[in-house]
């Protein structure tokens, strides 16, 4: 089970959250959200991760040259797309990166809107749907994944706590690969509770 901590810009935080076993990185670099990832101190950071640590790029609605100047200058792993971003860009940019596509859950799940990302895209993430573009810090009704029958793998995001990790550590779904924490980890928004996040790691991986 992979552990994807998004939302952050404080240097500081990031590095020391470099040493407690997360597998990945979200640096948000949509301008709207109040954990965007733009200063030229966190750039350092960013160069110097760890090797093991995957960076994600979020984004929302992107042109085609904002990604490619964000993977130029970040060296960037994954980019995960939030907004409308059309099948054919997908396709277009999944030669240089790997590609989460986001779609927000309600009361259902709609595997036919998925269906014509399958072969541009290499994992989907489910996150709970709000005019925000995520980062609501609500869950959806996880039982609503009993109806997805696509073979891509996806990460569960939303509103997910400390205490859902004997929860999702349970979870019986295949295609489940990894989760992705943010606001309710924080002590201010951009900046995890160290602890916490390790507390977390532990429980949901052993």
């Amino acid at each position: 089970m992979k552990v994807k901590v998004c939302g952050l810009n404080n240097p500081f935080n990031i590095k020391e959250l470099n040493n407690i076993g997360v597998d990945m990185y979200g640096f948000i670099f949509y301008k709207k959200s109040i954990r965007y990832f733009n200063n030229a101190l966190n750039t350092e950071v960013l160069r110097e991760l760890k090797a093991s640590i995957e960076k994600v790029g979020v984004f929302v609605n992107p042109s085609e040259y904002e990604l490619m100047d964000r993977l130029a200058e970040y060296h960037l792993n994954y980019i995960q797309l939030h907004g409308n971003e059309s099948v054919e860009m997908c396709g277009k940019f999944r030669p240089y990166v790997k590609i989460i596509k986001v779609f927000s859950i309600e009361d259902t799940i709609d595997t036919k809107k998925m269906k014509p990302y399958l072969n541009v895209v290499d994992y989907f993430l489910f996150d709970t749907k709000s005019k925000l573009h995520g980062g609501s810090g609500k869950k959806f009704d996880w039982r609503v994944l009993d109806e997805y029958d696509l073979n891509k793998p996806f990460f569960l995001s939303g509103g997910i706590t400390l205490e859902d990790a004997e929860t999702i550590r349970h979870l019986d779904y295949k295609y489940l690969y990894g989760v992705d924490i943010n606001s309710k980890f924080e002590i201010v928004p951009g900046t995890k509770d160290i602890n916490q996040v390790k507390q977390f790691i532990q429980e949901i991986k052993n």
